[in-house]
């Protein structure tokens, strides 16, 4: 028999992913930097050929780790701009360095957790160290596209020439419908001016407590029966404020207006408030 320690199922499994992992981001490296190479020195955009081009290290954390590789970087002949060709292509930022399928899974890891410190324990064990503050980042910056998104759909649900085309379709309601909008909020908890005071014996208003305004809007006729009899609403929106959102704020602003105008205030003969 063999002195040396066999391993466990445990130990092999770990081996064997972390190998599999290994190869699935030097195929990943070797097909981005095939396609920078494809790319060239070309602006994707206008097809036009850069100026002062040079090779630069372009950097991206991806869920099959870390992967760099040399890029073209030049200036556009007309406006002057600089920039890389590649990421231009890809839809990047100038200092984005996580790809796009790395920022849906941490996206959705921050939605599912509590705290971005749990996030970034959670991204760690499903295979891709993240620090808090690369999710907090990321975070702020996909609520700022989810904002300037939202406010583009209410502006066009406010304009009477594009209403039309931005309700939400409901293919079987009905013409006539009674609209129901329930208004209520709840407490939540944060950080108050004091939060990191230390040291922890000091006395100081370290957390406070406030109300999130919260409306659930739904239809009256989307109505579905189970095999039981018993019938329920299978379609309902919600509007959240922030707190400390003053009442006429949330129920005129904060996207408020707009949203119960996409799911039929204006087209409904019955609107019900509660």
């Amino acid at each position: 028999m063999s002195s040396k320690a066999k391993l466990s199922l445990l130990e092999i499994e770990q081996e064997v992913e972390a190998q599999a992992r290994e190869w699935h981001r030097q195929q990943l490296q070797k097909r981005l930097q095939q396609a920078a190479e494809e790319q060239g020195a070309v602006c994707p955009e206008t097809g036009e050929a850069l100026q002062e081009a040079r090779f630069e290290t372009v950097t991206l954390d991806t869920c099959a780790g870390t992967i760099t590789f040399p890029a073209h970087y030049g200036r556009h002949p007309r406006t002057g701009k600089w920039q890389h060709p590649i990421r231009l292509l890809w839809g990047l930022e100038p200092r984005q360095r996580l790809s796009p399928q790395l920022q849906d899974r941490v996206s959705y890891t921050a939605a599912e957790t509590d705290s971005y410190e749990r996030a970034a324990k959670m991204a760690t064990k499903w295979g891709t160290p993240l620090v808090a503050s690369t999710i907090h980042k990321h975070a702020q910056q996909a609520g700022q596209e989810a904002a300037a998104q939202t406010q583009a759909r209410e502006e066009q649900l406010m304009n009477a020439a594009t209403q039309a085309q931005a309700i939400a379709p409901l293919p079987n309601g009905l013409e006539l419908f009674c609209l129901v909008v329930m208004m209520d909020g709840f407490m939540a908890r944060e950080r108050g001016p004091d939060w990191a005071l230390k040291p922890p014996e000091t006395k100081g208003s370290r957390v406070e407590w406030h109300e999130v305004k919260a409306a659930t809007i739904y239809r009256v006729d989307q109505v579905a029966q189970k095999e039981s009899g018993r019938r329920q609403i299978f379609q309902k929106f919600w509007v959240l404020a922030p707190t400390q959102t003053p009442p006429q704020e949330f129920r005129l602003g904060m996207g408020g207006a707009a949203k119960f105008q996409r799911w039929g205030l204006s087209r409904s003969q019955h609107t019900k408030l509660l």
